[in-house]
């Protein structure tokens, strides 16, 4: 199953610990991917436990917030195609491959 997680700028990790045990108690079958909006995003997900291959960067503006909902959008869609054995066209396949920060570049320049 994949979640998708988008975040304002988040100014300090809570105190309590909370979001680094975010990913580690929903178990394995889940893949999270992660949008921080003027953020190091990388960091971020790391402290909740999301790989940095799942995580990208965006600036919070109209241009690219359409083009992370695009990259979420794209990237959900071929991960769950392939959980369910369904035959990914090519442009799926890469979708369902390459890095978050990849996708988000890929439809940047998609938005142009």
């Amino acid at each position: 199953m994949v979640k998708s997680v988008c975040s304002g700028k988040i100014d300090k990790p809570a105190s309590n610990g909370s979001n680094t045990t975010f990913v580690t108690n929903v178990g394995t079958k889940w893949e999270f991917l992660f949008l921080g909006a003027n953020q190091d995003a990388i960091a971020t997900a790391a402290r909740m436990g999301i790989h940095a291959h799942n995580s990208a960067t965006f600036a919070a503006n109209d241009e690219d917030l359409q083009a992370s909902n695009l990259a979420f959008a794209c990237k959900v869609s071929a991960k769950r195609r392939e959980a369910s054995q369904c035959n990914l066209a090519e442009g799926e396949a890469a979708f369902a491959h390459e890095s978050m920060t990849e996708s988000l570049e890929k439809s940047r320049k998609d938005k142009r």
